[in-house]
């Protein structure tokens, strides 16, 4: 057809250039986005606009959200919702690389344009290897987070919706009372798994596949972030419990699910911490600029 006619017009290259390779990664960045949006607006609750700050919300991990009435909406739609994230979480460029490990060195950089950590350390010698390595973890996080709440008593739908969003630390729930509608031991698990969500990623790879516990305690990263979540759970937990607003497990629950949800962005919620009082939301508007760990 027209396709093959072409192949013979201008000179074919081996692989794409770096530029061409990054241009791919924006493009994609805006096509995936207005895709997502389509199963927002055919369902009829929201229009096309709307739709696509949910779907770009959710591929960005960011978790701002439009939606208000959460009853109108159908399971399979908050399953693509936490989906989104999903995806967006590990990033659309690791999948391609998965499957086109052929692009080399310029998949390389495109690998790491989608990579927070620093480039000098890589898992293995082959990138498709470390792509593979990172869905390897990222898998595992997601069901054992899943397996984790589903035990815990969450309803197994929004069990599997949270573990979608958790990994990613994106941050949407089926429920629109966020974790604040399970039980207390699935807010400390919830607390476990977006913390772990928020550790370097090769530090991730050794303890989980390498059984190397270690380099956790070596790396300088780690322990900052661990001590900036302990104390600041710390505080504020000291803080709620002395000012009489909940006992003491509820305020240590509730300071440190905060503390990691917004140490991390993930966003997720186990009480209503806009009616605390305004010493305490300081604490987390502090927070906000962590960010997690790189990588």
């Amino acid at each position: 057809g027209l396709g093959k006619a072409l192949q013979g017009v201008g000179h074919a290259e081996a692989q794409p250039h770096r530029a061409e390779v990054f241009a791919a990664v924006a493009l994609l960045w805006l096509l995936v986005p207005a895709l997502g949006a389509i199963p927002y607006w055919i369902s009829g609750g929201l229009d096309y606009l709307d739709a696509l700050f949910e779907a770009v919300s959710g591929f960005t991990t960011t978790g701002a959200t439009v939606l208000s009435d959460f009853g109108q909406f159908g399971k399979s739609l908050f399953l693509w919702r936490s989906f989104t994230q999903w995806v967006g979480g590990i990033g659309i460029v690791v999948l391609f690389l998965v499957v086109f490990p052929q692009l080399q060195v310029a998949g390389r950089q495109a690998f790491f344009a989608e990579s927070t950590g620093v480039e000098k350390e890589r898992l293995t010698p082959r990138l498709r290897h470390t792509a593979q390595a990172v869905l390897r973890v990222y898998l595992t996080l997601t069901i054992l987070a899943f397996l984790a709440y589903w035990w815990a008593g969450v309803p197994v739908f929004e069990a599997l919706a949270n573990a979608l969003t958790t990994t990613p630390a994106g941050g949407f729930s089926p429920n629109p009372q966020s974790f604040a509608a399970y039980p207390l031991l699935a807010q400390w698990l919830g607390s476990l798994f977006m913390f772990l969500a928020g550790v370097n990623f090769l530090l991730q790879y050794r303890l989980f596949f390498g059984r190397e516990v270690k380099p956790l305690v070596q790396d300088a990263e780690f322990r900052a972030y661990a001590l900036l979540v302990l104390v600041a759970g710390l505080l504020l937990a000291l803080y709620l419990y002395t000012h009489h607003m909940y006992g003491l497990e509820e305020s240590l629950r509730h300071a440190f699910f905060q503390v990691i949800s917004i140490v991390t962005t993930t966003g997720f919620a186990s009480v209503d911490f806009a009616q605390w009082v305004v010493p305490a939301q300081a604490i987390l508007v502090l927070l906000m600029f962590v960010g997690g760990s790189a990588g």
